[in-house]
């Protein structure tokens, strides 16, 4: 009965110990006594202890007082007695009484342990923290085993926080070592430096890739690879910390930049470190050695068929391709001549997922391997000498696939009906990779599914599942029911309407017949979810009084309206008044609308048609107080002074490609509204008006990266025309510009043609603005890998015309203005605009600055 020998060498030397380690000694594992097994144990004596309790050995070896031996118990009991006290058992032995059962005697060997270890010389760390980096926090206990990994943990810690000159020896008395047999004591002395900052970087020999711009409109280099090691700047004015192993993290990340794009012999290194006299800072030099960029000479496309072998292994021969190569050639950029680059290689992955999986050739977790569509690591030859790179794309194509049967999991509270009349394939379909994505992404955009309050809360997903048929998969979309009530009191101020309060209940995924059992339950059951919800319609109740804009509106929506599932009916119903304090004039505008829409599935078009009746009453205009002057506001204002009332009918069409209906960044949205007023309908005014708009959004950079700037493009024109006396547009219906929406740079309404103080208003109008979208701040989504943006930059160029007169344009009219601006994106939306006008109007308003804000 023996300990395992180097275990036991180790442990005379003093040296660091690990978990004991024992050797067979016949029947069993560990310290086995003598004796046979299951004997009564009548007495313990654990000898060797100087600290730990004998009857806290005892628990943890297993052993019990008048119960039978238990060997394997013991045996666990051992590894047991180190994880928790550090110690090892020399020792195990039993001796039979002649009347039965047994003594039972335990040696033992305790670790030194110091209870108080000493950290002293330290000066810009604090001990907490000290204890903290050690791992100490939680125990103040320190085994004389451990001080060496102690040390270690410090001296990293240390140098992550700059003090690259740190140094910490240990010093250990007492313990098994002192021939004094003095308690054991140990002092870790540290002798920290000066922290040590970046005086200066400097990169060289990057000629494809020089570092250009300055702040967050920097490029090249630095910028593509991330580099965190940096010198004094505007944000930085001492320099940032130097930590070598963020550094070497740098070059590692430079050189894989260069890899990607195609230079595979580029070289990055870092030449010797120069440091301050005082060593508190240091001068980073990097030189690059770029070599060639290679190119692509060739491409092809091969089919591989994987098959599993009698022995159970994959094996791959060649295949004939379903489609032609040619075809499969047109989808893809790596082409012959193009510079070799990995951002080429992932666009064509996903293109040609997408041809295979459009047609059925799905590609899936789980999937049997030789079934699932794969795109297989690409056969790269590389010609040293002639800089050129043979590429052959391998693809193992396997079934066709088709849907057997849609499932739904999650949806606890919402019908069936609303996630499917969202989804664009059917049972029996062709399993359409593309459509069962945009299927996804309308379940998403639906808004019930998502929590904006709670970053943790998983999106929507789908997934495919083998069925007993090879051919046939079930499609699974797996929701979780979001935050779809929303009582807010709210608070906001803009440029352009003031302050504002705003009291709103909203009701998203709203089921009118789902009544609560009782009214006293009401308040409880909508919060569960379990009353007026899951349907998918829309309630909305607004208050909201402010300083310029006064307002209120109830909204109900329902989006099937005849149960027709895919192309769907809805009916829309918006009652609504708003009285604003224009700076000419106050209006009061109170309006009633239905609108029945049919949506067109495939094309993602909705059509809409309805009755519009609403009262506009004009008053307070700003007079002039010189009746030799004339009056201060417009003829068209002047002629509409008065309560007029219109009744017409809406028409639209609009399609939606957006990514997201909150916050698009990729895809359009082209629409078509128009609303005509008076004649057989009666009212007051005889009107016809109508708006186009097209706005475009998307994104720059590679896909994998969450956070990318983008662009974002809007265009509009509108017109509006009487069909009873010409010029006769009521000042409500006409067109206006200038404000924090529309061309930035010009006051709220501020953009002339002009009549006196103030625009009178174009009956024709065309505006479009472009914008650069650049991420300032992301934040990590909790539990994910995934980013959100926060705080976002932009620069704007908006343009825009106002004609007085129908389907006229006088390019002479035309305004345009310049700016930038920034914004919090989440959680508070909060935008600044700086915009200076290019060309302006007499008469016109300027304003620099505009903002809008909403506090909720």
């Amino acid at each position: 009965m023996r300990l395992a020998p180097v275990f036991w060498l180790a442990a005379l030397a003093g040296a660091p110990l690990a978990a004991p380690q024992v050797i067979e000694t016949g029947p069993g594992l560990g310290l086995e006594p003598q004796g046979a097994r299951g004997e009564i144990v009548e007495s313990i004596r654990v000898e060797g202890l100087d600290h730990t309790p004998e009857q806290s050995v005892i628990s943890a070896l297993g052993l019990e007082l008048g119960e039978p031996y238990d060997r394997a118990k013991v045996d666990e009991g051992m590894h047991s007695l180190w994880r928790s006290f550090k110690i090892i058992v020399l020792n195990f032995s039993q001796v039979e009484r002649e009347g039965g059962g047994i003594d039972v005697i335990v040696r033992v060997r305790e670790q030194p342990v110091d209870y108080e270890p000493r950290f002293v010389g330290q000066e810009g760390i604090s001990t907490a923290k000290i204890l903290e980096w050690a791992d100490l926090s939680e125990r103040a206990e320190l085994y004389l085993h451990e001080a060496g990994r102690v040390r270690h943990r410090l001296i990293t810690a240390y140098r992550q926080h700059g003090y690259h000159f740190i140094e910490i020896d240990v010093i250990t008395t007492g313990g098994d070592d002192d021939p004094e047999g003095g308690a054991p004591d140990v002092i870790f002395e540290i002798r920290e430096g000066l922290k040590v900052r970046v005086s200066s970087v400097e990169v060289s020999g990057n000629d494809s890739l020089p570092d250009t711009g300055w702040g967050f409109w920097k490029g090249g280099l630095s910028d593509l690879s991330d580099r965190q090691t940096k010198g004094q700047g505007i944000f930085s004015w001492w320099g940032r910390v130097f930590v070598e192993e963020v550094l070497r993290a740098d070059l590692v990340a430079m050189r894989q930049v260069y890899r990607d794009r195609g230079w595979l012999d580029a070289k990055v290194e870092l030449l010797p470190l120069v440091f301050s006299d005082e060593r508190d800072r240091v001068q980073v030099s990097i030189i690059v050695d770029e070599g060639p960029q290679y190119v692509v000479k060739s491409i092809a496309i091969q089919a591989v068929e994987r098959f599993e072998d009698e022995q159970g292994n994959i094996v791959e021969q060649d295949a004939e391709l379903f489609f032609p190569e040619a075809e499969l050639l047109e989808k893809v950029e790596m082409k012959p001549g193009v510079p070799f680059e990995k951002a080429r290689l992932r666009h064509d992955r996903r293109a040609m997922r997408d041809f295979y999986g459009k047609r059925g050739y799905i590609a899936f977790d789980g999937a049997d391997e030789t079934k699932g569509w794969q795109l297989l690591e690409p056969l790269i030859v590389t010609d040293f000498e002639r800089k050129e790179v043979l590429v052959t794309y391998r693809i193992h194509q396997g079934r066709q696939r088709f849907i057997r049967e849609i499932k739904i999991r999650g949806n606890h509270h919402t019908r069936d009906r609303v996630i499917r009349r969202e989804i664009g394939v059917m049972e029996g379909d062709l399993a359409d990779i593309v459509e069962i994505e945009r299927s996804l992404r309308r379940i998403t955009g639906t808004g019930f599914f998502v929590d904006r309050q709670n970053p943790e809360h998983p999106n929507p997903a789908y997934r495919f599942i083998e069925t007993d048929d090879p051919d046939r998969v079930d499609l699974v979309y797996t929701v979780e029911e979001g935050r779809v009530v929303d009582l807010q009191l709210s608070g906001g101020v803009a440029s352009d309407s003031g302050l504002v309060g705003i009291i709103s209940l909203s009701m998203r995924n709203f089921d009118a017949t789902d009544l609560p059992s009782s009214f006293w339950g009401t308040f409880g059951e909508v919060y569960r979810k379990e009353a007026f919800h899951g349907d998918g319609e829309l309630l909305n109740i607004d208050l909201s009084p402010g300083s310029q804009v006064s307002s209120w509106r109830i909204r109900y929506r329902h989006p099937d309206i005849f149960g027709t599932h895919l192309n769907r009916w809805s009916l829309d119903n918006e009652f609504s008044q708003r009285d604003r304090i224009f700076r000419s004039h106050d209006e009061d505008r109170t309006r009633a609308v239905m609108t029945l829409g049919r949506r067109f599935f495939e094309q993602d078009v909705t059509v809409s048609v309805g009755p519009i009746y609403q009262t506009v009453d004009i008053h307070d205009l700003d007079e002039s107080d010189d009746d030799l002057a004339g009056s201060k506001v417009p003829d068209t204002l002047e002629d509409s002074k008065g309560k007029s009332n219109f009744r017409g009918i809406s028409f639209g069409v609009r399609r939606n490609l957006l990514n997201s209906r909150m916050s698009p960044t990729e895809g359009t949205l082209e629409r078509w509204n128009n609303s005509i007023y008076g004649g057989f309908l009666g009212g007051d005014n005889d009107l016809i008006k109508s708006e186009v708009g097209y706005d475009r959004y998307w994104l720059m950079g590679p896909e994998e990266q969450e956070v990318r700037p983008g662009f974002f493009l809007g265009l509009a024109a509108g017109v509006a025309t009487s069909t009873g006396q010409p010029g006769s547009v009521n000042y409500s219906e006409r067109f206006f510009l200038g404000g924090s929406s529309t061309l930035r740079g010009f006051r709220f309404r501020g953009v002339g043609p002009n009549q006196g103080d103030y625009a009178i208003g174009g009956e024709t109008m065309l505006r479009g603005t472009l914008e650069y979208r650049f991420p300032l701040l992301s934040a990590p989504l909790p539990g994910t890998s995934q980013r959100r943006e926060v705080f976002r930059g932009l620069f704007f160029i908006d343009a825009g015309l106002l004609d007085p007169d129908a389907f006229e344009v006088d390019l002479d009219e035309y305004r345009a203005s310049i700016g930038f601006g920034f914004g919090l994106v989440s959680p508070i939306p909060l935008t600044f605009n700086f915009g200076f006008p290019l060309r302006e109007g007499d008469g016109d308003e300027t304003e620099v600055f505009s903002f809008r804000l909403s506090l909720r």
